[in-house]
């Protein structure tokens, strides 16, 4: 080989040296700048994830807390994370630094602690309220936020009370009381309640509280038999649990209640001197009577609060209830009309059978027993279980319909292969284990013959729908039969669940003829007069210097989940990042 080869060789050589140091060199800064990028990245991801976990550690029961994460490693990088609530710990700033590779990802933001909408330590959902401190001074306290002592006007509203019980007597018997207590009375004025404070709640009034409560409790609950009084020591469930008793309860000198989540006493409440209630939670008093005594006259301490729940009516009115029936389903208003009510010269009528005055020309007032093995002893008002021998052995549901006029109505069910179902409340539906997965109101299929009992207790005429004659329903009962709806009046149903035919169908209302009118017109006339005159209509407060009502939000936030009552939750109320590259942190390393 020639020098001259020898040269070409040696050229070519070197210029592949040198190209093959360059792709070297390029195909690193790609490296370079690719894992660059890639640091940038997963440092924003590192510190969102960071802030995440400080957001769902700093809530607190009833505020803010320093959730102590500090410098956190995750995934190869680390999170650096500086939690500063305010005083009151309603607020917080929190700053987030996400690491990876060189790269820094900040994140700054400003947050308000947005707890669960309440109306405060007592709220009275009643008709008319009287106060009484009947020695020494209590404390009434309205917790961080100071929220005042709540009256809820809609019932005196409703009732008409304006010209015999006017709502100055409520303002001037509880603002002195509330503020010598320490907290505050706003003066109600109907109209104004300020109805989203319950809309957390998921319920209307105090009256619906109630009703969710009776209808949440299950077997690790407590049923205690009222009227009770208490002379020694008694301590409820733990916590998130509700115990009701199904009377008029009296803590009598030497008794002792202990307890927390909800306590339910339907009727009046008496705590006497040298008695002793101590709960942490819902205390909620319950009643349809006149006049409803709440006496905190012992040593009583509730943490949580304290609700009024009166439902007192003038006279007037009572319940209907109208029957309709099918062997193969509904297929026009009328259904099958050849009942009880057909006959030579009689009807047909668009209904099966009709009671009209239930609570007093049937038996158990406003119970209905659709089914009760083995008496059935409504079998000849309600004809329910005739509707069931035509069903034989298919696949039924039960079914409530109009449901916004519930009656405050409870039920129980047997079915045999299903959970047993006690207190339930229409309003909330068929509990789990019974309930249809498509309605809360509908209950799973079973086979007809295998239902037990079923039993309707409607508690409250007023909350069904109205259909007083001449008042939008022309004559008793065709505003009803006549219509596919019902003219909304609470529906029981029996439905055949393979084609969804209509089996069965009861309707309940609030009733009253043309000529009932005059006798209900005299009787609210004695009504008036005798509220007018001091009957002591309504609710009396009493409470001692030994009285002690503090709301707290973390014991009815416990029970949450039990009521369905909306969780606490964050509102942002500033934000800001800032962002220090991989390339930027390696320049600045010599």
């Amino acid at each position: 080989m020639g020098k001259l080869s020898l040269l070409i060789v040696a050229a070519a050589v070197l210029a592949g040296t040198t190209l093959t140091f360059a792709t070297r060199s390029t195909a690193g800064e790609t490296s370079r700048v690719q894992s660059e990028a890639q640091a940038d990245q997963l440092a924003r991801e590192i510190a969102e994830s960071g802030r995440s976990l400080a957001l769902t550690r700093m809530m607190g029961a009833d505020g803010f807390v320093d959730p102590g994460l500090g410098s956190v490693p995750y995934d190869g990088g680390r999170y650096d994370v500086t939690v500063v609530p305010a005083a009151d710990r309603q607020t917080a700033d929190v700053t987030v630094r996400g690491h990876y590779g060189g790269a820094v990802h900040t994140l700054r933001g400003t947050y308000r602690f947005v707890p669960l909408s309440y109306p405060g330590p007592i709220w009275l959902d009643v008709p008319y309220a009287t106060s009484r401190i009947t020695g020494g001074t209590p404390t009434v306290s309205g917790g961080p936020r100071n929220l005042p002592v709540r009256f809820d006007p809609r019932r005196h509203a409703s009732l008409g009370l304006a010209s015999v019980l006017p709502l100055s007597g409520v303002t001037s018997d509880f603002q002195p009381d509330m503020t010598a207590a320490g907290s505050s009375f706003p003066a109600p004025s109907a109209g104004l309640w300020p109805t989203q404070m319950l809309s957390g709640l998921h319920v209307n009034d105090a009256e619906d509280l109630y009703q969710v409560a009776v209808g949440a409790m299950t077997a690790g609950d407590r049923t205690l038999a009222g009227p009770m009084t208490l002379t020694s020591s008694l301590a409820a469930p733990g916590a998130a649990t509700i115990t009701r008793v199904t009377g008029p309860l009296t803590v009598a000198a030497g008794g002792r209640l202990t307890g927390e989540g909800v306590l339910l006493v339907e009727g009046g409440l008496v705590v006497q001197a040298g008695g002793r209630l101590d709960w942490t939670g819902i205390v909620l008093v319950r009643s349809t009577e006149e006049s409803l005594p709440v006496q905190l006259n012992g040593n009583v301490v509730v943490t949580g609060g304290l609700v009024v729940a009166q439902e007192a009516f003038p006279p007037g009115g009572h319940l209907d209830a109208t029957v309709w029936r099918s062997r193969t389903g509904l297929a026009s208003p009328a259904g099958d009309t050849n009942g009880p009510w057909a006959g030579p010269g009689v009807g047909p009528f668009p209904w099966y059978n009709h009671t009209h005055r239930w609570e007093s020309e049937v038996p158990e007032g406003r119970v209905l027993y659709f089914a009760e093995a083995p008496a059935d002893r409504h079998e000849a008002h309600l004809n329910f279980r005739q509707s069931l021998a035509d069903a034989g052995s298919d696949t039924v549901y039960l079914e409530f319909s109009n449901q916004s006029y519930h009656g405050h109505a409870q039920f129980r069910l047997r079915v045999d292969g299903l959970p047993d179902v006690t207190g339930a409340s229409v309003r909330t539906g068929f509990p789990a284990g019974v309930r249809s997965g498509a309605s809360a109101h509908r209950s799973v299929p079973f086979r007809a013959d295998r239902l037990r009992d079923f039993v309707l207790d409607v508690r409250s005429l007023r909350a069904l729908r109205q259909r007083f004659d001449g008042s939008g329903c022309s004559q008793w009962p065709f505003c009803v039969g006549q219509d596919w709806n019902r003219a909304e009046a609470l529906r029981v149903r029996l439905v055949r669940a393979a084609n969804g035919a209509v089996l069965y169908e009861t309707a309940l209302y609030w009733h009253m003829r043309e000529d009932e009118r005059a006798a209900h017109d005299a009787a609210e006339a004695a009504w008036r007069a005798s509220v007018a005159a001091g009957a002591g209509f309504g609710t009396h407060l009493q409470m001692g210097a030994g009285a002690r009502i503090a709301f707290a939000l973390a014991p009815i936030h416990a029970l949450a989940d039990r009521l369905g009552f909306d969780a606490n939750s964050i509102a942002v109320v500033s934000t800001s990042s800032a962002h220090a590259t991989a390339r930027d942190a390696r320049a600045a390393t010599p």
